[in-house]
């Protein structure tokens, strides 16, 4: 059993996603030596969670953990969390940059005791005792998948038996399959809390799940906050988030939507897709994308999201961080940077488990590009970049407190604003590298590979008359795949769908500046994906 200090580190390291292999093994010894540590440091990753999609930047999420109360969880539990908070905010963690008045340090305080009022709520959604009339038991199975963490430490069913014991399943990571009586087959992610209301229905509290409707189960009803689907053969899959928002994506067959706003059902076909507004109760279309659920134990395949990775997510949607900055390899929560200086280092990243390594280009001399010491000659360029490798475009100071000419460029091009649902933007303002290491990828995803690289790439640099030039590059293992020059945004949209040999381990995504300074280089990816398959 590890030591305090020992198992505070390996908690906050295992609630912020980032323990490593050894770290895994000490903690699954000291989980099986007491089994109520599971039921802990589960809670802990729920909240943890959920607290990161609400809170808004700079606010301190650990501060807010601290301030839930631990009602009658158990003296472990207390210990645990004594243990977190006494190392206040661990150096992994994403941090938020320490450049701020001490207005902005007021009115955070403010939103800490505000949120914390939400989390409160929040915490109570999750794990207030249902309604006594969901508390029977609906006949129904469950199979965990690897990795499933739930919230008791174990699947909710009767010893022995996949038999589900109860109607509400609390999944906390990973997948697990779940058969109701009717033969209609959900697939749930975590963190994911689903309640079983019938027979032949289901609802879905929070998180992501996907449903297979055989004939004689049709009409299986999956409700979620303000929208309810009612099946028609089917297979589909619906994501509702913390925020009130939810999307559903069909992948086959024909379902029936409703929304509270709405007058009528909205009848949806195969490859149709909508995503309901938490606010006015409106469905309006977005694209399908199946690739965004997990249909099956073992996917046979899956759409990471790059934006979500190279912000310490999983690819699926659970990044709490901004980005990382290229010129030190640390992931953070920051305003706008401003300019970056390159060492003509490489960096490599910690706290992002699928990004090997960051650099700053400084062209004119070989350079490491990852971390098996593959190296590149880049052109001639400034030796710098600016702001983060940032989730949601790059942001300019003004974003911050900066001053009216300079203001934010929102990633809208190719006629999408990637701010929107169901879309996401990377910013990669020049001059600035990032490499992916697709073997550490594969074996977070067993038996699959990833097999391609899709994104929208466009130079979105124009305000005061003025245009950007870049230069975007993709090498593989060190090797150029793709170079598109002198890049404005006058050039339009690039359309990126790479190949990726079996066997490849690094993808290396550049921005350089074009030999004429760095300003206005505002590389922008729009939906970048990483495409697993099966693996040969």
């Amino acid at each position: 059993m590890p030591e305090d200090a020992e198992l505070q580190r390996l908690a906050g390291d295992h609630v912020s996603g980032c323990l490593d292999a050894d770290g895994q093994c000490r903690l699954a010894d000291a989980v099986e030596a007491d089994p109520a540590l599971c039921r802990v440091l589960a809670d802990q990753l729920i909240v943890d969670r959920m607290l990161h999609q609400v809170a808004a930047g700079g606010v301190d999420v650990e501060r807010i953990m601290r301030a839930v109360p631990l009602g009658d969880r158990g003296a472990m539990q207390n210990r645990v969390l004594h243990l977190i908070e006494s190392g206040a905010v661990p150096a992994h963690r994403p941090r938020a940059a320490a450049r701020w008045s001490p207005l902005r340090w007021s009115l955070a305080a403010a939103a800490v005791l505000l949120i914390a009022c939400s989390v409160a709520l929040i915490v109570g959604v999750t794990h207030r005792a249902p309604p006594a009339a969901n508390m029977v038991a609906v006949a129904a199975t469950v199979r965990s998948g690897d990795g499933a963490v739930w919230s008791d430490g174990r699947p909710p069913t009767a010893p022995g038996s996949e038999r589900i014991v109860g109607s509400r399943l609390d999944l906390r990571a990973g997948l697990a399959a779940i058969t109701l009586a009717s033969g209609a087959e959900l697939v749930i992610e975590g963190p994911t809390v689903i309640e079983l209301t019938g027979a032949n229905e289901a609802r879905l509290l929070i998180g992501r799940a996907s449903a297979h409707v055989p004939p004689r189960a049709s009409g299986f009803i999956l409700a979620a906050e303000g929208m309810t689907v009612v099946d028609r053969g089917t297979a589909f899959g619906l994501d509702q988030s913390v925020d009130g928002c939810a999307q559903l994506h069909v992948f086959s067959g024909a379902v029936e939507a409703t929304a509270r706003a709405q007058l009528a059902p909205l009848d949806l076909r195969a490859g149709s897709a909508v995503r309901l507004d938490a606010r006015g109760g409106t469905l309006s279309p977005i694209p399908c994308e199946p690739t965004r659920f997990a249909r099956s134990l073992r996917p046979l395949d899956l759409a990471l999201d790059l934006v979500d990775l190279a912000a310490g997510g999983d690819g699926r949607g659970s990044a709490v961080a901004d980005g990382i900055d290229p010129a030190t390899g640390e992931v953070l929560s920051a305003p706008a940077l401003g300019v970056v200086r390159g060492d003509g280092n490489y960096h490599r990243v910690t706290q992002a488990p699928a990004i090997d390594g960051v650099f700053v280009p400084l062209g004119d001399r070989e350079q490491a590009i990852t971390s098996a010491g593959h190296r590149y000659r880049f052109p001639p360029n400034d030796g710098q970049g600016y702001d983060l490798i940032r989730r949601g475009g790059t942001f300019d100071l003004a974003i911050h407190g900066g001053t009216p000419e300079h203001p934010g460029l929102p990633p809208i091009f190719n006629g999408i604003d990637f701010r929107t649902s169901g879309h996401a933007a990377l910013g990669l303002h020049a001059n600035c590298g990032i490499t992916i290491d697709l073997i550490a990828l594969a074996v977070q995803h067993p038996g699959l590979r990833v097999d391609r690289f899709s994104s929208k790439v466009a130079n979105i640099g124009r305000k005061h008359g003025g245009t950007g030039r870049a230069d975007f590059w993709i090498l593989v293992d060190g090797v150029m795949a793709s170079h598109y020059f002198t890049m404005t945004p006058d050039t339009g949209t690039k359309h990126v769908n790479l190949r990726i040999d079996p066997g490849t381990r690094f993808l290396t995504l550049v921005a350089t500046d074009a030999g004429d300074r760095s300003g206005l280089d505002w590389i922008t990816l729009g939906d970048p994906r990483l495409h697993l398959g099966s693996a040969p």
